[in-house]
């Protein structure tokens, strides 16, 4: 096992959570999709002391040339979109109000070109489990927080 950095650039504002994301979460959502037992990976990859995983938070890194803003997000939401279960005598749908209006929520974003994680692991199968993350944070489905690239430095030492 390895000390190592993984620095994500990062292409659109990212949606963080109330807490902080974590490398080994990260790493057991992304193992959890294609395996029932994302601890097992988990084990295999990252290092562990006193029953903790070795893995950092999320840091901001920004070039010495940028700073890190925030910004607030709009996304259409309905979180009560009941299209299957639409009556078919019903000749309109109501869009002013009720169950079918549309909605749209805002979100905090934090807008930095990279971010850093530290660790201690197996380097290799670390980069393959990342290669299948498409973005970091919330709603990284709707085009949130995208990887463009990544790359895990070894490190002299454990941070």
């Amino acid at each position: 096992m390895t000390p190592f950095r993984l620095i994500c650039k990062i292409g659109t504002p990212m949606q963080l959570g109330n807490h902080p994301l974590h490398l080994d979460g990260l790493l057991y959502w992304l193992a959890e999709s294609y395996t029932d037992k994302p601890i097992a990976v988990l084990d295999a990859v990252l290092a562990k002391q006193d029953g903790i995983y070795k893995a950092s938070a999320l840091a901001s890194a920004p070039s010495p040339l940028e700073i890190v803003t925030y910004r607030s997000t709009r996304h259409p939401t309905c979180w009560e979109w009941n299209e299957w279960d639409m009556p078919l005598s019903l000749k309109s749908i109501v869009q002013k109000g009720g169950q079918y209006r549309a909605r749209l929520t805002d979100y905090h974003a934090h807008v930095c070109s990279q971010v850093v994680f530290f660790g201690v692991g197996d380097i290799a199968k670390i980069k393959a489990i990342m290669a299948t993350c498409n973005g970091l944070g919330r709603n990284s489905n709707q085009g949130m927080g995208e990887i463009t690239s990544f790359e895990i430095e070894p490190m002299a030492q454990d941070y």
